[in-house]
């Protein structure tokens, strides 16, 4: 009856450490979707429909030039009033969204006015880079940093892990550190 018992005990055990692995692995296969689409992807809303062929232009000349312009692929698909800016690269990705929506609000879009639009993004988050690396350092009390550290810290701000923002995370790591 003893080793009965134990049989028994150790089948359980054998059986639920598979089931745990199976709802493991489908936890990860479950998740894994939402956390590439959360560093790949970025969405715009457009007013209507009839802006996704202004987006696209004669013979796709507006979003070629875009793309080029960017770094960033742009999705126009089945889905009314979007439109998705894939790429790893989440600055680049914050660049094409930022243009993105300056274009739509400016209605005639083409590609010299598509690439003044982006210089002009990237002139916006450069700025917001190195204001969010001033803020960061400032609230640590941190002097003397190299400019490549100030830039790569501020660039934390648009990097996302698990829907946690890095450079917070970042931030209250040096606080609990100092």
């Amino acid at each position: 009856a003893a080793q009965m018992a134990i049989d028994v005990k150790d089948e359980a055990k054998a059986t639920a450490h598979k089931e745990a692995k199976e709802i493991i692995a489908y936890a990860i296969e479950n998740m894994a979707y939402e956390v590439t689409m959360e560093s790949t992807l970025s969405t715009v809303q457009l007013p209507n429909e009839r802006y996704q062929a202004t987006v696209i232009g004669r013979e796709g000349r507006n979003i070629r030039a875009f793309e080029e312009s960017t770094g960033v692929k742009v999705i126009v698909d089945d889905t009314p009033e979007l439109i998705v800016l894939s790429g790893f690269d989440p600055v680049r990705r914050e660049i094409a969204r930022i243009s993105m929506d300056n274009l739509i609000k400016i209605k005639n879009i083409n590609p010299n006015l598509i690439e003044q639009t982006v210089k002009k993004a990237t002139d916006e988050v450069e700025k917001a880079i190195m204001k969010a690396a001033e803020d960061t350092l400032s609230e640590l009390s941190l002097k003397n940093v190299h400019p490549a550290v100030k830039e790569a810290l501020g660039r934390l701000k648009y990097r996302f892990s698990y829907g946690q923002n890095i450079l917070q995370h970042s931030k209250e790591v040096a606080l609990l550190s100092g």
